[in-house]
């Protein structure tokens, strides 16, 4: 199985990935790259912010705070791995990798490179801290999805499993509520009242 649009996401699953930003939740099939997770998961993300906002996913801070993270926590990952394996034994495809992320890997201090590497990646965790304490600080807590949904099926006076919602119909229910909270209000202003008597 694999979720690949927002007519099959749950969205429950969709709040978890967006929180935990493990992507293996979206496919229970293992030869799924990380990078084809990767790419689908930006045009699902991107569905999902028009959907929610109305404008493009692109077009928020969030959104590119966000996608700047993802690009530099793999590029962490990637860093790591070369160093770990260049450890372990010299590997001339992880030196030429590490040369894409300008990093230099001397024979004559091969170690003390490595380590210096890593040293410097190190700098690259805390840029990640700091662009997420600053979304705390823009991104208010968005409300739990299952009270969300719970008060949807109050509002609706309907019932459904909330685990199974998928991300299209939970937006399709949010506009109902919009309606069905419009027209109560136009049907209880007072020029309304006094026309119906």
């Amino acid at each position: 199985m694999i979720y690949d649009s927002l007519r099959k996401l749950p969205m429950v699953l969709a709040i978890e990935v967006m929180e935990t930003g493990n992507l293996r939740l979206l496919t229970d099939d293992d030869s799924i790259t990380d990078e084809q997770l990767f790419d689908m998961w930006e045009i699902l993300f991107e569905e999902f912010e028009v959907k929610r906002t109305g404008k493009k996913a692109g077009q928020s801070k969030e959104f590119l705070s966000n996608r700047e993270i993802e690009f530099l926590e793999r590029k962490l990952s990637i860093i790591k791995c070369a160093c770990d394996a260049l450890l372990f034994d010299r590997n001339d495809e992880m030196i030429e990798l590490l040369k894409d992320y300008n990093y230099v890997i001397r024979d004559g201090s091969y170690i003390s490179d490595i380590q210096k590497v890593l040293r410097e990646a190190d700098a690259i965790k805390i840029k990640i801290s700091m662009i997420r304490d600053g979304l705390k600080k823009e991104t208010a807590e968005p409300p739990d999805i299952i009270e969300s949904m719970a008060a949807i099926t109050v509002i609706l006076g309907t019932d459904f499993d909330y685990y199974a919602v998928s991300c299209e119909k939970y937006f399709a229910l949010e506009k109902a509520v919009d309606k069905k909270i419009k027209a109560m209000t136009e049907a209880n202003k007072p020029n309304n009242k006094t026309k119906n008597k």
